[in-house]
C-alpha cells in the first residue's frame, strides 16, 4: 500500500518536521499528541482518541528529545485544505517569538 504523511515546516528553516510539544501540566502523552496536531495545523484532530494509532519511540539526534510518534490513518473526509496560518500557534520566546510554529 501506499503511505503518505503530514508533515509541517517550522519557520526557523527548510526541513519538514513531525507536530510535536511539551506536556501540559496533568496531560497525557495522547492528549498533548492531539493538542500539538490541532495547534501547529489549525485542523481538529479527527478522532477522539488514540487508541487505533500505531506508537512508536524514537531518539531526535537535534534535539537530543525521546519521541513518542503517533502514527494515524486520517478518514477518508479529511482534508489539510481547511490549514490557516493565522490559526496556528505562535512562538512565545526567543528570536522567532510571535511566528506560527509550522509555516505549510
Amino acid at each position: 500500500g501506499e503511505f503518505k504523511y503530514l508533515l509541517g515546516k517550522p519557520p526557523q528553516g527548510n526541513a519538514w518536521t513531525v507536530f510535536k510539544g511539551l506536556p501540559e501540566d496533568g496531560e497525557t502523552p495522547d492528549q498533548t499528541a492531539m493538542r500539538e496536531f490541532a495547534e501547529e495545523t489549525s485542523i481538529p484532530f479527527p478522532f477522539a482518541d488514540l487508541s487505533d494509532c500505531k506508537k512508536t519511540t524514537l531518539f531526535g539526534r537535534t534535539s537530543a528529545k525521546l519521541l513518542e510518534i503517533y502514527l494515524v490513518e486520517a478518514p477518508k473526509e479529511f482534508s489539510i485544505t481547511s490549514f490557516d496560518i493565522e490559526k496556528v500557534v505562535k512562538i512565545d520566546s526567543g528570536y522567532m517569538e510571535g511566528k506560527p510554529e509550522i509555516i505549510e
